[in-house]
Parts: C-alpha cells; structure tokens; sequence
C-alpha cells in the first residue's frame, strides 16, 4: 500500500501527517478551511459565538505577551491582534505551512485592506512566528 501521506511529513509529526495531511499540511486543504462559511459549519453554527466568548475572556486579562501554541482557521488570529490589551503575539505550530499561511494573511493585510477581516491591518508588528519541534 502506498503511504500517500509521507510526502506530508516535513517535520510534522506522523499522526498529523498520517491522519490529518488532507487538511492541515496539503495547501488546497489549507486554502479551503479558511473560509468563514466552511469553519462555521464545522461548528454548526457558533463559530461567532466561540470567538465572541474567547475574546470576551482575553480581554479580561493581562495580554500583554501572548503565545497561541497552534494555528487556527479564521479570524483568531487577527482578534487577538488586534485586541487593545495584546502588545506582542507568539504565534507557533509544528506545521509550517500553517505559519505561512498565516505569515501571507497578515503581509497581505499590511499592503491593503480589501479582504481581510475586520481590524486585521491593525497591531501586525507585534506577531513573531515559530515552529514547534515535532517532538512537542
């Protein structure tokens, strides 16, 4: 049998590469999950109610160095950003595609607005990124 998820390996570690390739390390599966439609169906519905909840409690606290230990669809990312109590975001994950990913979303929303989401060319100098080791 062939072990199509192999070429995926790159470092990740091999229950990602094996089981989760399709949509976390392969660029069309990485494409198509960052769309608000597709994350929201995935949560029947609450997306908006997640991220309305996550950062209801951010904000709450002192966030002054922030570290998000993986990637997310969506707009996380940029809420956290721009959250007036975030000085500087870690952004880190084992997959790097997924901080390209988001390295290209946040270069693009330096250069233009149209697009991106709301308040996403906000608090952008404040993001370093970093991959984990796959032992991690």
């Amino acid at each position: 049998m062939i072990e199509f998820w192999r070429r995926y390996r790159d470092g990740a570690p091999e229950y990602l590469a094996r089981n989760y390739w399709w949509a976390y390390l392969n660029s069309a599966g990485v494409w198509f999950f960052d769309h608000y439609l597709v994350i929201n169906s995935i949560l029947f519905g609450q997306y908006r109610n997640i991220l309305d909840e996550v950062m209801r409690r951010y904000s709450a606290m002192d966030g002054a160095c922030t570290l998000q230990l993986a990637c997310a669809y969506g707009s996380l990312t940029p809420a956290l950003a721009q959250a007036a109590n975030t000085r500087e975001l870690h952004l880190l994950d084992v997959a790097a595609i997924q901080l390209r990913a988001r390295h290209y979303f946040f270069s693009a929303a330096r250069t233009t607005r149209r697009g991106a989401p709301e308040g996403a060319a906000g608090n952008l100098a404040g993001i370093k990124t970093g991959r984990l080791p796959a032992h991690c």
